[in-house]
């Protein structure tokens, strides 16, 4: 999977708890309730849980680390950039 690829799927599994519903008037007298998904919120949540990743990334496996590092470095920019 792609940096932008795993940013993309991040943000949808946050998007799950990212919501609310708000009532809608839909005239006369008539209400409904529309669900508001907050994508803002959910990418604040995956750069949260990418930054915990970058600092829980052992540091003895160093050819590991760095592509690994790098990976996740790219998703966060890839995030950023949504």
């Amino acid at each position: 999977m792609t940096p932008s690829e795993k940013a993309n799927s991040l943000v949808n599994r946050f998007l799950d708890h990212c919501w609310h519903n708000e009532q809608v008037n839909k005239g006369f007298g008539v209400t409904g309730i529309k669900t508001v998904y907050n994508k803002k919120e959910a990418i604040e949540c995956a750069l949260i849980a990418v930054d915990e990743i970058l600092l829980a990334n052992p540091t003895w496996f160093i050819d590991q680390m760095k592509s690994t590092h790098k990976y996740w470095e790219d998703v966060r920019t890839a995030l950023n950039a949504l």
